[in-house]
């Protein structure tokens, strides 16, 4: 232990170990509070601001690389039509690296505030008052640096990309998850760090002799996320039907003529199993491109219309589409309830995997892989578009969460201030980039469930290379029941209370 003390890089790097073991493994979600109150005794404690930056630097970086450890998920890159040959490992983790790093600069910030907060006060009310906002504070702040490190043509400086945020812990409690009604995740930071000055003045008070007894309590607490959250919702007597078709088709499918038309054939085969069942609701994955968008809304309608007798049922797509020569990701609603079509480009693009981002680029460029980055600008990234408020959507088209949106806390609470009032909320996702990326479905999981519980909508995922699910706004998640099945999908249903 003296060894420890002695040691402050080892104390740091132990912080961000206890920090980031919830984001690897959600069942160790408890060590992560363990984190914040060491990490606060650390701000606390060290003798200089120098250091105290240099620790928080250490501790935050550790806890972004556990969050963003499905970078490495990436690897190998099979979905690009140029060869990374064998630097492609190095770049995924020189991404990987260096996307902690932005984010872990703003424990710099954290540490050095928080001690300049104990030094000023020792009061117990004012540091539960300004520990919390401090934290908090970080958080957005990493965020921000994030954006401003991975700007592009398509970026934007935002405080949106939320990964390695400590509220998305306690989204593993059944109880403590329920404090998102109030501020989401931003709530849950606040309600963590409080939970750890709890945790670090009880075990400051306490006795060697009764430290067995803290034990258990934190045993018990740690337990207690288990116990089922007791609803107290009225009775529902009517429900949505929604169908999801869920696809594994070859990410390179796509690229030739004959391999497009193939999946074409199987998704029309899909389309129409589904439209058999004669549900309210049919959700694709994103970018699954079933409506070509080739001509005017209004003629795909007619056409889709006049091939399948006039359906009632609600379909939502998503696909690639050129605007003004340049490419968004645009949804496309068969609204045959209202007779309309709604269509809303993709809000929030994340860097890497929608756009290329200056720095990136530049070093891989100047790497010799100028090909790659050209490629990826031509076929791979998109921009924002014009059309992206939903304001305008049918009064029963649901709100649409596009992929990856749902990395920004606000993602959900935009539509609703937009729309006012939902059905529900359709997240297409694609996740073909990524070989069986557990730790990204573990995180997003944790996202998608707060935001149900802040905004108290349903959520329901439609997936590509991913197994939808349906988000409750009791922080229940729900798994959709398979109905019928091909070679590369698999219709899948659910029943989602109408709220009123």
């Amino acid at each position: 232990m003296n060894f420890l003390r002695k040691s402050g890089l080892i104390q740091w790097s132990l912080a961000g170990v206890l920090l980031s073991a919830g984001f690897i493994y959600t069942v160790l979600w408890p060590l992560g509070i363990l984190g914040l109150a060491y990490f606060i005794y650390l701000s606390s404690r060290e003798i200089s601001y120098k250091k105290a930056a240099l620790g928080g630097l250490i501790a935050w970086t550790i806890k972004s690389l556990a969050a963003l450890m499905w970078f490495l998920s990436v690897y190998p890159v099979e979905w690009l039509t140029v060869s990374l040959g064998n630097a492609q490992l190095l770049i995924v983790v020189f991404y990987w690296v260096t996307n902690s790093l932005w984010l872990g600069v703003a424990g710099i910030f954290v540490a050095v505030a928080i001690r300049k907060v104990c030094a000023l006060t020792n009061r117990k009310l004012f540091l539960l008052l300004l520990i919390p906002g401090v934290w908090l504070m970080g958080e957005l702040l990493g965020s921000l640096f994030f954006s401003v490190m991975t700007y592009g043509d398509a970026g934007v400086i935002t405080s949106a990309f939320s990964f390695g945020y400590m509220g998305y812990l306690l989204a593993q409690h059944e109880w403590l998850v329920q404090l998102a009604r109030v501020g989401g995740v931003y709530g849950l930071n606040v309600s963590a760090v409080v939970l750890a000055l709890v945790f670090l003045w009880s075990v400051k008070k306490m006795q060697r002799k009764n430290s067995l007894l803290w034990v258990l309590f934190f045993g018990g607490f740690w337990l207690s996320a288990y116990l089922p959250f007791i609803s107290t919702t009225a009775t529902v007597n009517e429900y949505y039907s929604v169908l999801t078709i869920d696809t594994t088709f070859p990410v390179m499918q796509n690229r030739t003529l004959e391999g497009e038309k193939r999946m074409q054939d199987e998704l029309e085969v899909a389309m129409q199993t589904a439209l058999s069942f004669e549900s309210d609701y049919i959700l694709l994955p994103e970018d699954a491109r079933y409506f070509k968008q080739l001509i005017p809304s209004y003629q795909e309608k007619a056409l889709f219309q006049f091939l399948n007798e006039n359906p009632k049922t609600i379909v939502v797509d998503s696909g690639r589409v050129l605007v003004d020569d340049e490419a968004v990701l645009q949804s496309f609603t068969y609204n045959g309830l209202e007779n309309t079509v709604d269509i809303s480009h993709k809000r929030y693009l994340v860097p890497q995997g929608e756009f290329m981002p200056y720095f990136y680029s530049t070093i891989i460029k100047l790497a010799g892989y100028g090909e790659v980055v050209e490629t990826i600008e031509k076929d791979i990234s998109y921009t924002v578009g014009t059309q992206t408020s939903q304001a305008d959507a049918a009064a029963s088209t649901p709100g649409i969460l596009y992929c990856f949106e749902s990395v920004s806390p606000w993602g959900v609470k935009k539509i609703i201030d937009e729309r006012g009032t939902v059905p529900f909320i359709a997240h297409p996702v694609s996740h073909g980039w990524f070989n069986n990326p557990t730790i990204l479905w573990e995180n997003l999981d944790s996202m998608l469930k707060i935001q149900a519980v802040w905004n108290q909508q349903y959520i329901v995922s439609a997936g590509g290379h991913a197994v939808g699910k349906v988000y409750s706004p009791t922080g229940e998640i729900q798994s959709l029941e398979t109905i019928a099945s091909g070679e590369n999908w698999k219709v899948r249903q659910t029943f989602i209370p109408v709220l009123q």
